[in-house]
């Protein structure tokens, strides 16, 4: 009964016999609402001062980190379209797509791969600032013929085309996740060497899609 009259739950009308009585529903839920305000304010505020004294990833910047799991993934991508503030380099899946609308009041160069019109339509219709959009099935690999013969019998099926997801944010850090499981499994890294090849490996399939 004391933990419920702290929350404003009940009232005490009598201390000796201890009497309660139930607080209305509108107060209660008022009372309730205002303390989890409360804790969620406490938090933020002990996760900024954490987050200022965490090893950031920046004195390790040749590593690739593994990541595990769709769970993993997402709050990765999260992180990563949160702290992006000039650009972004986007491969979604079409289950991806709705994140786009957390970018709908950054005014950042978004570059976005997606595979088919319907993809294509769905993201342009979140009405980001400054989306370009082409569609992969629309590639032209005229002039990559010599490359792609390297490929040939590449464990890749038609159904897994669409599984890869790659998000690289500032020309600074990227994250990678190819179409291996269901679960999910792949890096991510700040190495300015491996964030200059995915650059190039993407803007090579941009130039040739539309």
């Amino acid at each position: 009964m004391r933990s419920l009259t702290d929350k404003g739950l009940v009232q005490v009308v009598s201390a000796k016999p201890a009497i309660y009585r139930a607080t209305p529903p509108k107060v209660a839920i008022k009372h309730l609402a205002e303390s989890h305000k409360k804790a969620e304010d406490a938090a933020m505020l002990g996760l900024e001062e954490l987050e200022k004294t965490r090893v950031e990833n920046d004195e390790y910047p040749d590593v690739l980190w593994t990541l595990f799991g769709r769970e993993n993934i997402e709050h990765k991508m999260e992180e990563l379209l949160e702290k992006a503030n000039h650009s972004l380099l986007l491969l979604l899946p079409p289950e991806y797509l709705p994140y786009l609308k957390t970018l709908r009041d950054k005014d950042i160069d978004i570059k976005l791969l997606v595979f088919g019109e319907e993809a294509k339509a769905q993201a342009e219709s979140y009405g980001l600032k400054n989306l370009a959009v082409h569609d992969l099935l629309t590639i032209d690999v005229t002039d990559l013929h010599p490359i792609l013969a390297y490929f040939q019998g590449f464990p890749l099926t038609p159904d897994l085309y669409d599984r890869f997801l790659l998000v690289a944010a500032d020309n600074e850090e990227f994250m990678y996740i190819p179409p291996v499981s269901e679960s999910g499994s792949g890096m991510t890294s700040r190495s300015p060497f491996v964030q200059g090849l995915v650059s190039t490996v993407f803007h090579i399939i941009w130039d040739r899609t539309s």
